[in-house]
């Protein structure tokens, strides 16, 4: 389990660098908090122009996602426009959540008898003891066929996206210039609380709700899972649960409402949908995959 724990945090720790290095890469925004005019994307900006000008992961990833927003602004209004833009972006990537979702599932139904393993060597720190520990654990997950990594490729695959979403809300011209209830979309949070625009807030929180559910939904379902197969398979023991995975919802949980208070509420707006989107996904997988192989 320390392995797996050191792998977690390298890879989060690489996940930040390439958070901190992507969102150094752009200055969109005046010190006023509107969008530079040079920087903001229209339906006649070409993807050309944003080749000559500007980094890969723009021409790739951003451009694409405001110019989406921009084209279905047109005929539904940029609410609408941000939630078809995100719930496409979900279907693109669904097949990855299937396998990332599975394999979350299959761990935390796991979860007893990697805790039974972790405690027979608690009081053991030699390395053969830390070898021992890590066999029996990849002998656990092959005879599960288990991928205890597979469960981070949807979070891995996010963060350019989100990345990407946040950029393309500042720039696409319909956010910019489109409004709900006479407020923008590009004002943040902070902005409707210190200034009336209640509807702003009310999006952070409605996100805030949404991100949440979709946190605590597959731990919900695990540890439903979990006892339907104790009673099927008449467990005497019910193991006690960890509290690492309530740390890591409401951790997750608090650093989005920090970031999200101060960022363009249509991003909000995006991981609001994202996150209802993402609770659907769950349980249709749970039962078209994780209960199937039951």
């Amino acid at each position: 389990m320390k392995k797996l724990s050191k792998k977690k945090v390298m890879l989060v720790l690489a996940v930040i660098f390439v958070l901190l290095a992507l969102t150094g890469c752009q200055n969109n925004m005046n010190p006023d908090g509107t969008v530079k005019a040079e920087r903001i994307i229209y339906l006649t900006t070409g993807w050309g122009d944003i080749f000559k000008t500007e980094g890969l992961f723009t021409t790739i990833i951003v451009y694409p996602l405001a110019q989406c927003i921009n084209f279905l602004d047109q005929y539904v209004g940029v609410v609408i426009a941000i939630a078809l833009t995100t719930l496409i972006v979900n279907l693109i990537t669904y097949s990855f959540s299937v396998k990332s979702t599975v394999g979350m599932q299959k761990i935390q139904m796991l979860q007893p008898e990697m805790n039974k393993i972790a405690e027979k060597y608690a009081n053991r720190n030699d390395e053969s003891a830390k070898l021992q520990q890590a066999q029996e654990l990849q002998a656990l997950y092959a005879k599960h066929d288990v991928n205890p990594f597979s469960a981070m490729i949807v979070p891995f695959l996010q963060l350019p996206i989100m990345i990407a979403m946040y950029y393309a809300v500042q720039r696409a011209v319909a956010v910019a210039e489109g409004q709900i209830m006479g407020v923008s979309l590009s004002l943040t949070p902070m902005y409707g609380i210190k200034n009336g625009a209640y509807v702003l807030f009310a999006i952070y929180l409605l996100m805030a709700v949404a991100q949440f559910l979709s946190s605590k939904i597959p731990t919900y379902l695990a540890e439903k899972r979990l006892k339907e197969t104790r009673k099927k398979k008449s467990y005497v023991k019910e193991e006690n649960k960890s509290p690492n995975s309530n740390m890591m919802v409401y951790g997750m949980l608090v650093m989005i409402l920090v970031l999200a208070i101060n960022w363009p509420t249509a991003m909000s707006l995006y991981w609001c949908v994202s996150s209802l989107i993402n609770v659907i996904k769950t349980i249709y997988i749970q039962k078209r995959y994780v209960d199937h192989e039951a």
